[in-house]
């Protein structure tokens, strides 16, 4: 009877495998990833046990990687939730920790910050109750990320703080060093480089000797060293690039086997050091290592970057230009644009002496940086608005607890509706907050697209002067900077394509061809980048000197309502909400 059931046992087993087996090389095939679900579906009918939970937890696993899909989410919520009550029957508190620490991670996946913030609290809970400490870590973890994602830089930095504190608690100093690398990506995108280095150093010493921590601990040398290169800490790197390196000889001596990715950041942060040090063959010694090693795309842009740096520095402009067009065809194949590869493209271009077509660069630079950070600044308001459904879903909570505790005691009472409409206040008081921060940011994005207009205008200047204007479009273009900048033509209300033609002495089509060319705008596009500006100029001037009022005639807008319109439209805020943030920022 023994043998039987042993040979019962090994045959699922068996099946099990090669399941597993075909359902990962099949993965992204639909229809054969449908039969393996299937497969595994029967399977875990006729299974008891561990074998019934891995089961299981492969059939999760199949649905996580569509977890984009909501259809697909729920039937993967629907396993979990029947794998946790086997894992309840069982005892298995490992297997129910995992599943809360999995399902954050999908809906992280799924782009769904929402559910994260309203489910991760209960999930840390019941987490901590079982004692499950390295989910409890990597549940946590995700928390803090996904605050940092919808730009609640306060509650993650909170939230890792509570982290760092449990972790200390129990002497858990995995949990503490987690915690520190969490603070330590929440300071990097708060541009606090001094606060990071000391939270990195302290989780790096907390790791040391910990060969299980080894991926982590190559992480936490990569950012360190980064940042460090940021903030020119040049003398204090070296000492740390030998350490990565030590780490990176441990590592790979543990797992007995070259480890690629770690290298390659390494000889990355190498490459940079030596660049700053202006030790250039050196530098490029490191990036022709990375280039043999790895070919994915993160390491051919880190590639491509370090050698345009290198062939600007010693006037190889063809070979730069060629580099700096490779990260441009790549950024485009990753949708991940960037606009500091045009602009660099348009300062080698303007360096070679091709000044028309460094103008045109460096406008598509400036475009693309508008396009990139309007898409960023609607990020930064779906945080905004996650973070209002998750305290108005809490307020409701507590709104029902008040209700039924009023409603058993004393009945629907004035104290009730006094307290339920201080919650509402308190969290209106919350989002005026949030808004505040949110107009804060996008103030600080416009002066800076002011400051880069002004870096591309200077570019385009030089480059006019290295051309010496020879095209007629282009002395078209010279004669109206200079009526724009020095009679401030676009104060006028009346200013248009023809008034602008006529002033300049040339036809209208003409003139629009030449603001296409040197601009890549429309007329009117023109003339409103012109008004927009100065209006940002007399709005930073005290309200007692100009009235909204007074700037929209001023900057050529003829009256309060079309400039409140147009100032909206293209920069997501009001001109009195820039003003009110402005002298809230001075004060």
């Amino acid at each position: 009877m023994n043998t039987l059931n042993f040979i019962h046992k090994t045959l699922r087993l068996f099946l099990i495998a090669v399941l597993l087996t075909h359902s990962i090389i099949l993965f992204g095939q639909t229809s054969n990833n449908q039969q393996q679900k299937d497969s595994l579906r029967k399977v875990i009918a006729t299974m008891q046990g561990e074998d019934k939970l891995n089961a299981y937890m492969h059939l999760a696993v199949a649905y996580f990687f569509e977890s984009k899909d909501e259809l697909k989410m729920d039937t993967m919520l629907t396993i979990y939730s029947e794998m946790d009550r086997e894992a309840q029957k069982q005892g298995d508190i490992k297997k129910r920790s995992m599943i809360r620490c999995n399902i954050l991670k999908a809906f992280i996946n799924a782009g769904n910050s929402g559910e994260v913030l309203k489910r991760a609290p209960e999930y840390l809970d019941f987490i901590e109750t079982q004692q499950s400490w390295f989910h409890y870590y990597n549940a946590y973890t995700s928390l803090v990320n996904t605050c940092l994602d919808v730009y609640q830089f306060d509650r993650a930095l909170a939230e890792a703080q509570k982290m760092y504190d449990k972790a200390q608690s129990f002497k858990h100093d995995d949990g503490m060093a987690q915690a520190l690398y969490a603070m330590g990506k929440i300071y990097r995108k708060q541009e606090r480089g001094n606060d990071e280095v000391h939270v990195l150093r302290q989780a790096i010493e907390l790791m040391k000797e910990k060969t299980d921590y080894y991926p982590i601990m190559a992480n936490l040398y990569c950012d360190l060293c980064q940042t460090m290169i940021d903030l020119e800490y040049y003398d204090e790197l070296e000492v740390e690039l030998k350490a990565f390196e030590n780490l990176n000889n441990l590592y790979e001596e543990e797992v007995k086997r070259e480890v690629p990715t770690t290298r390659a950041n390494l000889w990355g942060c190498y490459g940079e050091f030596y660049i700053a040090k202006n030790e250039l063959d050196k530098a490029e010694y490191y990036y022709n290592k990375i280039d043999s090693a790895l070919q994915t795309n993160v390491y051919k842009i880190m590639v491509s970057k370090g050698r345009t740096r290198i062939y600007r520095s010693r006037k190889q402009f063809d070979k730069a230009l060629e580099e700096v067009n490779r990260l441009i065809e790549i950024s485009e194949q990753t949708s991940q644009p960037s606009f500091i590869y045009p602009l660099w493209k348009a300062e080698i271009l303007s360096e070679m002496g091709y000044c028309k077509e460094s103008i045109a660069h460096a406008n598509q630079a400036i475009l693309l940086k508008d396009s990139l950070a309007k898409i960023e600044y609607a990020r930064q308001v779906d945080g905004i608005r996650t973070q209002y459904e998750v305290d108005r879903h809490i307020a409701e909570k507590e709104k029902a607890r008040l209700s039924f505790r009023f409603a058993v005691g004393i009945g629907v009472s004035l104290a009730g509706i006094v307290i339920l409409l201080l919650v509402i206040l308190i969290i209106r008081i919350k989002y005026s907050r949030k808004i505040h921060k949110k107009n804060l940011a996008l103030v600080e994005q416009i002066l800076a697209q002011e400051k880069d207009q002004a870096e591309i205008d200077k570019l385009r200047k030089i480059a006019q002067e290295n051309a010496g204007t020879t095209q007629e479009t282009d002395e078209i273009f010279v004669r109206l900077e200079k009526l724009m900048q020095e009679k401030q033509s676009y104060t006028e209300t009346e200013c248009n394509r023809k008034t602008l033609a006529e002033a300049v002495g040339t036809n209208e089509k003409y003139l629009s061809d030449s603001i296409k060319n040197n601009t890549d705008l429309a007329v009117s596009e023109y003339i409103m980048k012109y008004r927009l500006k100065h209006a940002n100029t007399l709005l930073l001037r005290p309200a007692a000197e100009y009235t909204i009022d007074a700037v929209a005639i001023n900057s050529g807008f003829g009256s309060r309502s079309k400039f409140h319109e147009h100032y909206r439209n293209h920069y997501g805020i009001t001109p009195n909400e820039f003003r009110k943030t402005i002298q809230a920022k001075k004060e």
